[in-house]
């Protein structure tokens, strides 16, 4: 199946930024009411103070009232009120640093699929190129697939937790550290 709309990488400024996420999420959930199939948004933000992350929150009625199940994937946690991205949400917290070079995502169904800026950037303060791809099931998969093997490097949170700082000896507690390499060198 090919793309009726080519995805298009486009220079995005910071004040145009949520708006142009909120309206590919409803142009997303109008494609998305007529396949009739169960539908997934993912994200993968800095914070709940990310441009993707206020625009899904601001459409919270419209993905509750679709039934969207939600998996969101944080690289920072806010000490902000938690949030709800639709009827079910479950969050992850990106504490690898090493992941930090990826771009910012967001998959609605089948169909819509986004990335911005790098996760080390401050998304709200700068102008970005970011990739729209409003119609497009193949860079829907590509987006997917990457969401979801950071989903498997990321840690589980509670609801409750989203919302408050977690301490940083948690997130290291946590890992899964693995020994370093033993070098052995000849002088």
């Amino acid at each position: 199946m090919t793309a009726e709309t080519p995805a298009r990488m486009i220079v995005v400024k910071k004040e145009e930024k949520e708006p142009r996420l909120r309206q590919l999420i409803l142009d997303g959930l109008a494609a998305a009411a007529c396949t009739g199939t169960p539908v997934v948004l993912r994200i993968l933000a800095q914070s709940l103070s990310s441009p993707v992350a206020r625009a899904a929150n601001g459409l919270n009625v419209q993905l509750a009232a679709a039934g969207i199940q939600a998996l969101v994937i944080l690289a920072k946690t806010d000490p902000q009120p938690s949030s709800q991205f639709g009827a079910h949400t479950s969050w992850r917290h990106l504490a690898d640093v090493r992941c930090f070079d990826a771009h910012e995502l967001l998959v609605l169904g089948s169909q819509t699929a986004w990335t911005g800026d790098c996760l080390r950037r401050e998304p709200a303060t700068r102008d970005s190129y970011e990739l729209h791809a409003p119609h497009s099931p193949d860079m829907a998969v590509l987006v997917a697939r990457s969401f979801d093997r950071l989903w498997l490097k990321s840690l589980a949170l509670e609801a409750r937790e989203v919302g408050c700082h977690l301490g940083i000896t948690a997130n290291l507690a946590a890992l899964a550290v693995e020994a370093p390499p033993q070098v052995l060198t000849r002088h």
